[in-house]
């Protein structure tokens, strides 16, 4: 059941739709009734399911409060009670990957931190999930979004530079895992243009032109969700700053990209 209630949660996700909210409630429901009623399963296994619980609860309410239409207030109430199933289920597994990873995706979510303070705990914990599964393309995927939302509030070029080149890395180690990840193809994209646009050496800017244009051929693949609309812009404008370039090399192919890039970022 808890699973079952979990997995509303990621069609939630999926699909942008909150109806599957209380199927998940009646899903809990359903769960703790059964180890509540059975007062002579073995105390381990009560632990297990209590964690499976509360972490399958604090996940689904966090998808749940994402795709839902509530006020910036309501969405921080919601985002604070998923936190504390969490934290819950954390405490009876302290270690346990998946709790760590959907706790990590609530203090990075811009909509629950705005102003950042949150990044350094979400940067962590996403830090000690590498440690127990390192191949999982998504904790690096979110890494790289950190750096992103750091670049982007930075006021100072040097930081930007900084946090463009940390995240690059951890956008690469994304594709390493998984080579079609969309995320990790258009951070790979957004960091290779700050790259390249604050890079004052003639030889590392034409190296730099070039990962731009293969990033970019790269992205122009992939259909878009509108909220990657100001990670798209900012590759548009650094493209058409490229194309006017002396390094732009082949700016029939360049001119191609944007065109494709323009309809992508129009649509």
């Amino acid at each position: 059941k808890a699973q079952l209630g979990y997995t509303y949660g990621t069609l939630t996700e999926l699909t942008a739709n909150t109806c599957w909210n209380a199927k998940a409630e009646a899903a809990f429901a359903a769960a703790e009734a059964m180890v509540t009623g059975h007062k002579d399963w073995d105390p381990a296994d009560v632990k297990e399911l209590r964690f499976r619980i509360l972490n399958a609860k604090g996940y689904s309410l966090f998808r749940f409060a994402q795709h839902s239409k509530t006020t910036a207030e309501e969405f921080r109430k919601n985002c604070e009670e998923a936190i504390k199933d969490l934290q819950a289920a954390r405490l009876l597994r302290p270690n346990h990957y998946e709790v760590l990873q959907n706790l990590a995706m609530i203090y990075d979510d811009e909509r629950y931190d705005p102003s950042l303070n949150s990044l350094d705990n979400a940067e962590s914990l996403y830090k000690q999930t590498t440690l127990f599964v390192p191949e999982d393309y998504y904790q690096y995927e979110r890494l790289a979004r950190i750096e992103f939302r750091r670049m982007q509030a930075s006021p100072l070029a040097p930081l930007k530079r900084a946090s463009a080149q940390t995240g690059a890395k951890y956008a690469s180690e994304a594709l390493a895992r998984r080579r079609e990840s969309r995320e990790g193809n258009l951070l790979s994209a957004v960091f290779a243009a700050e790259l390249w646009e604050t890079e004052n050496e003639d030889a590392a800017r034409k190296a730099g032109a070039q990962a731009l244009r293969a990033a970019l051929d790269a992205v122009v693949s992939f259909h878009f969700r509108p909220e990657h609309k100001l990670e798209l812009t900012f590759c548009k404008t650094a493209l058409r700053e490229l194309i006017a370039k002396p390094e732009g090399e082949d700016k029939a192919h360049l001119q191609q990209i944007d065109e494709k890039l323009t309809k992508i970022v129009d649509s």
